[in-house]
This record gives structure tokens, C-alpha cells and sequence, in this order.
């Protein structure tokens, strides 16, 4: 399976076939999970930081920036999901 990158070493999801989509949308998923992780512990050294306003809002821009990260990887996959008409079985199954 070759996948074809756009400019900015981005997959071109409109080259995909639907194994490959498949399989993306599972990689897709993995990325989210880890920015929810990484969005977590960012929140909870905020939290942890209180008494030092320069680290509470370096870790509250972390926060945003992971945040902003799952809403963009939600609607490449929810986008993909409905172009090939795939459901959680077919993603959970790989």
C-alpha cells in the first residue's frame, strides 16, 4: 500500500482506496486518543501550576492547541467515514 503526501507531508485523502482509508482512519483515531492524553496532562499541570502564572498559561495554550488538534483529526475522520460509508466495526476491525 503506497499512500500519496500532499505539500506539507499531508496524506492525500482523495488518493485514498477504502482499505487504505480504513486503515488512516484507525492511525486518525490513535492521533486523537493521543491528544486527548497529552490534553489531560497539560490541563492537570495547569491545575498543578496555579501559583506561577507564566507556566499556567504556557500549559492553558497547550491545552487549546490539543483541543484545536482533536476537533481538526474528528472531522478528517468523521469526513472520511461518511465519503466511504464506514462504521466503527470497519475501523475497530483492523
Amino acid at each position: 500500500m503506497v499512500i500519496e503526501l500532499k505539500a506539507g507531508n499531508f496524506v492525500d485523502e482523495d488518493k485514498l482506496d477504502r482499505n487504505e482509508t480504513i486503515h488512516f482512519v484507525a492511525f486518525l483515531e490513535e492521533e486523537k486518543y493521543r491528544h486527548v492524553l497529552a490534553m489531560r496532562q497539560a490541563d492537570a499541570n495547569r491545575y498543578a501550576s496555579a501559583n506561577i502564572p507564566v507556566l499556567q498559561q504556557a500549559y492553558q495554550s497547550s491545552v487549546i492547541r490539543h483541543l484545536e488538534d482533536i476537533v481538526f483529526t474528528q472531522k478528517a475522520i468523521d469526513k472520511l467515514m461518511q465519503k466511504y460509508n464506514l462504521t466503527a466495526r470497519d475501523i475497530n476491525g483492523v
